[in-house]
């Protein structure tokens, strides 16, 4: 190889010569630091970082603490150029970010070094974050956790090292990096040996070439700064301006005092950005997003509570999409979307909480009981996955029935609606009493009923579906107007109060299979009306003269219908006969055992 040039950085061939060796003999990459402007590189066999340290005033790159203490190198000055060569697992350094890597092709199930002892350092909930915030994306940044010393860590997906790799897509990816830290306002990062190993084979010069090249070329480049007056912002613009910044590696703000957006980066970057910005301005849109909730600090069940609760906005606080006050965290890994739907896998408290209740409903016992259970005689569930489903369009129906309905009870003189469990049992709905309280209100764990108004009766119910209906229901939510005739009390939408009963519907009864698929479903109940003969209702009947059809304005028709057979009844049907009355939440993908 011929003599290589870092911006104005000569390395000659003896020089190149002696990086190789020192990989060579260390299986590592080599960090090249000009003695005027350092850039210092942590190495290890199969892991090594880089701190920059600059005099500009744009860029400063100020070392750790323990800078001193961390040069356990083999090291040689020629000329002005000088290589550090140190054994480190970047785990253990501290930074502001470091770096992790995986194979993109296997994705998340990575079995490299890197990526391992990444994992096991910052813990379960490393992972989880990261599970839950990837798609794909070169760069996808988490906050740190566990023992790792520092705020965040970038987790890099990288493609295979084929026949005709393009380094190019290296430098992007450390380029990328790089901005990333700049939008956090941090400059203090590390990096392993991209690539290098067992798992990618990545050339360990190669990618120390790569490394040398970006990083001094960050220091020296400089950064471009430029303000563009802007008016007022919707939410969605604001959002297309933050990911044409990510797009060109250019680090945005926006000044609310001053009407402004300011850039920061490379001129030819920033030049490119503020003309896809101007583009946007001159045809901004008016689209308004959600705004997060504000907690409820009034005692529940006075009419200040009920009052709050009313006036706030319908996304649940736990929700990640469709919130107001992003931040760049956010912006970064990916958040922003032009979609008012999105599903991905839920932390692991709420996996595990709803994995008990589908545990704590399951009635091993009745397993293959009944008409719709033939072919069935498995033991157990075990579920798989967990999905949650933020859908803002379905959400806000169902909320704004939720509303409704508690302005009607506030106002009216039924008041809230009775507990199933409480209320009088009397000739004809015995078998529906006598089993009491609804069976997943009893078992459901406290993490679940953060958005959850009891006093509605509204609860989480199952519901077992065909897996190629998923992905419309998810979409459009389950409309009663197209379910089927053979329900036994009309059409409406059906809800389980036993994971057994819901996962009848998983699949064919002639054709079962070992894999299948429920919602955990939130239904707004209201007053019920309970009954043991069946009846092919299109609504539920009235609440004041208990007719099928009521055209008595003054009356009141109840919300729900749950019922149960006279004799042979296994399960409880709990019914709704209107769309906004329940919220596909959550998706479990469950195996038969």
């Amino acid at each position: 190889m011929g003599p290589v040039f870092y911006k104005g950085v000569g390395v000659s061939n003896r020089e190149h010569e002696f990086i190789a060796r020192a990989e060579g003999s260390l299986a590592c990459g080599i960090m090249v630091e000009k003695s005027s402007e350092r850039v210092k590189h942590f190495i290890s066999s199969s892991d090594h970082c880089f701190d920059e340290h600059k005099r500009s005033s744009l860029l400063q790159f100020p070392p750790p603490e323990d800078y001193g203490q961390q040069r356990d190198a083999d090291q040689v000055t020629i000329r002005k150029t000088t290589i550090h060569v140190v054994n480190k697992d970047i785990t253990q350094h501290k930074a502001k970010c470091l770096v992790n890597f995986f194979d993109k092709k296997s994705g998340l199930s990575s079995k490299g070094v890197v990526f391992r002892r990444f994992m096991e350092k910052g813990g379960e909930d490393m992972y989880e974050y990261l599970r839950n915030l990837y798609e794909g994306e070169s760069v996808t940044v988490t906050q740190s956790s566990g023992n790792l010393d520092c705020q965040f860590v970038l987790h890099v997906a990288l493609p295979e090292y084929q026949e005709g790799f393009s380094w190019k897509e290296l430098q992007k990816i450390v380029q990328s990096c790089f901005t990333t830290c700049d939008l956090y306002g941090d400059h203090d990062i590390a990096f392993p040996s991209l690539g290098v190993g067992q798992l990618l084979r990545y050339p360990a010069d190669r990618v120390a070439d790569v490394l040398i090249k970006e990083s001094i070329s960050m220091a020296e480049q400089g950064n471009k700064w430029k303000d563009i007056k802007t008016g007022e912002l919707s939410k969605e613009d604001k959002k297309r301006v933050y990911a044409v910044g990510q797009k060109h590696g250019v680090f945005v703000s926006l000044d609310k005092d001053k009407h402004c957006i300011v850039l920061k980066g490379t001129p030819n970057s920033v030049s490119k950005t503020a003309t896809e910005i101007d583009s946007i301005l001159s045809s901004a849109s008016s689209a308004v997003s959600p705004r997060r909730r504000k907690e409820n600090c009034h005692q529940r069940g006075t009419s200040s509570y009920w009052k709050h609760l009313l006036e706030e906005n319908p996304v649940p606080e736990y929700w990640k999409f469709f919130q107001n006050g992003k931040s760049f965290l956010d912006i970064v890994t990916g958040f922003i979307k032009g979609s008012t739907e999105k599903r991905y896998e839920v932390d692991p408290k709420t996996f595990k909480a709803i994995c008990k209740l589908v545990e704590d409903t399951f009635k091993p016992e009745l397993v293959g009981a009944g008409a719709d259970a033939r072919n069935l005689n498995h033991k157990r569930l075990r579920v798989k996955k967990v999905e949650i489903i933020e859908n803002l369009d379905l959400f806000k129906i169902y909320n704004i029935k939720r509303c409704e309905m508690l302005k009607n009870s506030l106002n009216d003189k039924r008041s809230f609606p009775r507990k199933l469990d409480k209320i009088q049992r009397c000739e004809g709905i015995q078998n529906v009493t006598s089993k009491g309280e609804i069976m997943t209100e009893k078992a459901i764990g406290k993490r679940l009923m953060k958005d959850i108004i009891p006093e509605l009766n509204e609860v989480y119910l199952f519901h077992g579906t065909k897996k190629d209906f998923v992905a419309n229901i998810t979409s459009k939510g389950v409309d009663p107007k197209l379910g089927s005739d053979e329900g036994m009390f009309g059409r409406g939408v059906y809800g389980c109060e036993s994971s057994t009963k819901a996962d009848q519907y998983a699949d064919d009864k002639d054709k079962r299979g070992t894999e299948g698929r429920m919602f955990l479903m939130r239904f707004l109940l209201g007053h019920m009306y309970l009954t043991e003969k069946p009846n092919k209702y299109k609504l539920p009947p009235c609440y004041n003269c208990r007719r099928d059809f009521c055209t008595n304005r003054s009356h009141q028709p109840y919300d729900s219908v749950v019922g149960m057979k006279q004799s042979g009844g296994l399960f409880r049907e709990f019914v709704v006969y209107e769309k906004n009355q329940c919220y596909p939440e959550y998706l479990i993908t469950y195996t038969r055992e």
